[in-house]
């Protein structure tokens, strides 16, 4: 999120966390399809609604978008934006772990951000392949 942040245009953390949803979504959709990203995405919002209670007001939409944004925006003080965003992110990520491994999770991020410095990432990658052979 805050290598995102730093790239947008200053809209706040929400715009930030459409962002980041965006560009996780192509490989997952690919890996569970729309309906698995849209399942996923669900649960990790009502997981992050129990930290986060103002995401209670938003729901995800078939298509996989967050409805009740703007909302949550009006009536949310933005440090609470950006902790809640964070929590959302952080609650698909760990719900992607559980379900397809740290270093599929990881390979995903990868090719999400590929030019941010991910230090010890392609270190790990290269001992998991070197202990199947």
């Amino acid at each position: 999120m805050a290598h995102e942040s730093k790239n947008s245009s200053g809209e706040g953390a929400m715009p930030t966390l459409v962002v980041v949803l965006g560009k996780l979504r192509p490989q997952l959709t690919v890996l569970v399809g729309n309906a698995g990203f849209t399942a996923l995405l669900g649960r990790a919002l009502s997981l992050a609604a129990s930290e986060a209670p103002w995401m209670k007001r938003m729901q995800v939409e078939a298509a996989g978008g967050l409805s009740g944004m703007a909302e949550a925006m009006a009536s949310t003080g933005v440090e609470a934006i950006a902790e809640g965003s964070a929590y959302l992110v952080m609650q698909v990520l760990q719900l992607l772990v559980a379900f397809i491994g740290e270093n599929l999770t990881m390979m995903m991020i990868v090719e999400a951000w590929p030019d941010y410095p991910m230090n010890g990432i392609e270190k790990r990658q290269g001992s998991s392949d070197e202990q199947r052979t």
